[in-house]
């Protein structure tokens, strides 16, 4: 029963992934998310850094920096991970003008950072169902400054996953082979493994509960995205494997760091909006069954009233 279940809320998530057109919302949220790297980029480095200070391996922007391009690196490769600190270092090269310059640059750079949340909180609003409400005018800025501040707790998740698989994997090159049972180094990588699934889960629970303009519940969010953080670990390190070995960045000359970039951020919008739709399939199948509820309306009041059916998508 269990299990007939399982399969018809499979059969559900792919119903509404067709419905609701995903792979264009993940190609429109990927050219958003090209755009706005760098922005994302420097703010995060800017203020790690400053958090960061001087190190004894340098200063802090250039520990961070190094830490979250080699994360890039593992997941889609040399070529991405080039391509995003050419346009790391472009836009750095605008951002130390002086005076206005300086002022308008950072102006632009949170603009753009801004712009890619407003865009992923659009593409989740339509797996949800959701109109946007309207708001005031300082409403709206208070909105964007705190997607901002989601964009830091993000790229603060990510940096701690970084500086987590550095630690485990410095451990394990030198304790592995002192311990007294066979195997140690397998232990260290699934360690590893386990603390970044914990982080990623983490980073998309953030993104399921706050983005959308829904109110979702805790037990909702979790289950998908503990869902999407395994597509994600386990699809990042195939991507990566056919990124290394598909020759796609020779095969298109000056473009080919771009366009694995891309490829990159396409696979991974694609498992952040599928597993958006699981996490609605579920909630309605097994979870709160509140269904799509504006963020100004009180859930509780839905709690009464039989689930919602998932969209049906019409045969051939």
């Amino acid at each position: 029963m269990a299990l007939h279940a399982d399969v018809g809320m499979l059969k559900n998530t792919y119903a509404r992934f067709n419905a609701d057109k995903v792979p264009r919302l993940a190609a429109a949220l990927s050219y958003t998310t090209i755009f706005a790297l760098a922005p994302v980029f420097l703010i995060v480095i800017a203020v790690a850094g400053e958090v960061l200070g001087l190190t004894n391996g340098g200063h802090g922007h250039h520990l961070v920096e190094d830490q979250m391009l080699e994360a890039i690196k593992r997941s889609a490769g040399q070529e991405a991970a080039d391509s995003v600190k050419q346009m790391v270092t472009a836009a750095y090269g605008h951002r130390k003008q002086g005076g206005i310059a300086q002022v308008v640059g950072w102006i632009t750079l949170l603009l753009g950072a801004a712009g890619l949340f407003a865009a992923l909180q659009d593409a989740l609003n339509t797996v949800w169902h959701v109109e946007p409400p309207k708001k005031p005018l300082w409403t709206a800025i208070r909105d964007r400054i705190a997607s901002i501040g989601m964009l830091l707790a993000i790229g603060f998740l990510l940096l701690v996953t970084t500086a987590i698989n550095a630690a485990i994997a410095y451990v394990s090159t030198y304790v592995a082979h002192a311990l007294p049972f066979p195997g140690a180094g397998f232990v260290f990588a699934l360690v590893n493994w386990l603390v970044t699934l914990a982080i990623v889960t983490l980073m998309f629970g953030l993104m399921y509960k706050y983005l959308p303009d829904a109110k979702i519940e805790w037990r909702d969010v979790w289950t998908g995205a503990l869902v999407t953080a395994v597509l994600f670990v386990v699809g990042q390190a195939l991507i990566a494997f056919y990124l290394g070995r598909a020759g796609v960045a020779s095969a298109y000359g000056a473009a080919g760091s771009l366009l694995v970039l891309l490829l990159w951020v396409y696979y991974s919008s694609m498992i952040l909006l599928i597993g958006a739709e699981f996490t609605r399939v579920y909630a309605e199948t097994h979870g709160s069954r509140i269904g799509a509820v504006p963020q100004d309306v009180d859930p509780n009041a839905k709690r009464d009233e039989p689930a919602q059916k998932p969209a049906s998508v019409p045969a051939g």
